[in-house]
């Protein structure tokens, strides 16, 4: 049988094109959050050939708080989000989706 996609509808390529992306896209955030937090838990020196580095660590060390309160609640957004996108998830866990979501949201 042949399938049409309407105008709204992307193809089943475009669609896995774009989760592929999106995953890269969380775990790229997820390595950036632990490199964040092992930096600020168990510094180590800027690398000699990015001196710009040890200021920029220095800047988040002196607002650690207000670093990990910006950066977990990042981390739970990026993981949560694309969930919301799941079709199967929304049809057979719809508690679940909800609960993601309004996590999301908050």
């Amino acid at each position: 049988m042949n399938q049409s996609h309407g105008p709204l509808t992307p193809s089943p390529t475009i669609t896995q094109i774009l989760w592929f992306i999106t995953i890269l896209l969380v775990l790229i955030g997820i390595v950036i959050v632990v490199r964040r937090t092992v930096q600020l838990f168990a510094p180590s020196p800027a690398p000699a050939n990015f001196p710009e580095a040890a200021e920029l660590d220095a800047g988040f060390a002196r607002h650690r708080l207000l670093t990990m309160l910006h950066i977990l609640p990042g981390l739970v957004f990026m993981v949560l989000g694309p969930l919301q996108f799941v079709g199967s998830l929304r049809r057979r866990k719809p508690g679940l989706h909800r609960w993601t979501g309004r996590v999301v949201l908050a």
